[in-house]
């Protein structure tokens, strides 16, 4: 005799059949962190607002999605830091350390929130799961930008004018922006200018004129390649020079280095200083001549006694002026030296008669 199942037992079945896998693909396919078997964890936070956070939002740990908000609760007796209280269930447990921290973010710039959580860095203290936890609310750009706006509403509302009457004046031609937009003339003056840069660069892309062939011309970059080489050769030439001169060598190193020569340098600027200090002084002779006014006045009252003396030669004044300035005298005197050159002559030429007469006429 075969049993049969009441009809009434089989919609029980069916409908318990078919809640349980509903419930089991709602959880599948909408709470990825739900897990019948794994082991879950829980934590509060406390919070000054919730800034629109809810039950359902997920839970990031370092960025992975580690569970959801439980709970959101209000607390209107407590602390105004601490009114608000999230309970996070957590698909895994998780060490929290110290130096971490909780914040409610906005997940997208369009909305939906999430509650953000940092572990905290390695190797600091374990903090237990019943922590007294505080976290914090972050603010997102948009309401940052609201805040900034309604903060400076007024230099705000400053700008926005200012934007309008530089609006204005270029709509009504005013300005320089105003004339680019509204003048003819000079958009046509914009025009020809941009067609002679236009003209200007084939002219440089053709390799004409001095800059095309800079551009273009191999022979000039040849030149300048060799100029900057020949540069290098030169400034590897002053290196070494200078490393030479660090090093004690040559004259300039010397200078340089060489210690019994700095010192006879040090000694020669000392007697240079001493006696720049004497002719400062007034000593000596050179030194009264720069800075004695009497015997400044004397030189001055002989360079003027020569001048005048000189002025009377050439006036031809006196003695010495006639001898140098008179042309007659000069001729005179000319033959007179003559005269007395034609006689010393004469007479060497009969020194010898003379001196055979005297010889013998000593011996009677």
């Amino acid at each position: 005799m075969s049993t049969r199942m009441n009809p009434g037992r089989q919609l029980i079945l069916g409908i318990f059949i078919v809640s349980a896998l509903g419930l089991l693909g709602y959880y599948t396919l909408f709470l990825k962190e739900f897990s019948l078997f794994s082991e879950q964890a829980q934590i509060s936070v406390t919070f000054d607002e919730a800034r629109g956070l809810r039950a359902g939002d997920a839970v990031l740990v370092a960025g992975v999605r580690w569970g959801r908000v439980a709970e959101v609760e209000y607390d209107s007796t407590a602390e105004l830091d601490r009114r608000i209280t999230v309970v996070a269930t957590l698909t895994n447990p998780v060490e929290f350390r110290e130096g971490g921290s909780f914040q409610i973010k906005d997940s997208t710039l369009l909305g939906g929130r999430v509650l953000s959580i940092d572990p905290g860095p390695p190797g600091a203290t374990v903090l237990p799961m019943d922590h007294p936890y505080r976290g914090a609310v972050v603010t997102s750009p948009l309401d940052a930008m609201g805040e900034l706006i309604s903060e400076n509403s007024e230099a705000f509302s400053l700008t926005l004018n200012s934007l309008s009457e530089i609006v204005g004046d270029a709509n009504e031609g005013r300005g320089v922006i105003g004339s680019l937009l509204k003048d003819d003339d000079l958009a046509t003056d914009l025009k020809d200018t941009v067609d002679h840069v236009e003209s200007i660069t084939r002219t440089i892309r053709a390799g004409e004129g001095t800059l095309g062939r800079l551009l273009v011309a191999d022979e000039l970059y040849q030149s300048i390649s060799r100029s900057a080489t020949d540069l290098e050769v030169s400034l590897a030439n002053v290196r070494k020079t200078t490393d030479g001169v660090e090093a004690g060598e040559g004259a300039l190193g010397a200078l340089l280095k060489d210690q019994e020569l700095e010192e006879q340098l040090r000694s020669i600027v000392a007697s240079v200083n001493k006696v720049t200090g004497e002719l400062e002084a007034g000593r000596g002779t050179l030194g009264k001549l720069i800075t004695n006014e009497e015997v400044f006045d004397n030189v001055r009252k002989i360079s003027e006694d020569l001048a005048a003396v000189t002025e009377k030669v050439r006036s031809g004044e006196g003695t010495l002026g006639r001898i140098v300035m008179k042309e007659d005298l000069f001729v005179e005197v000319e033959q007179a030296i003559g005269l007395i050159t034609r006689t010393l002559e004469e007479y060497r030429e009969a020194a010898p008669v003379t001196t055979m007469t005297s010889v013998l006429f000593s011996a009677f």
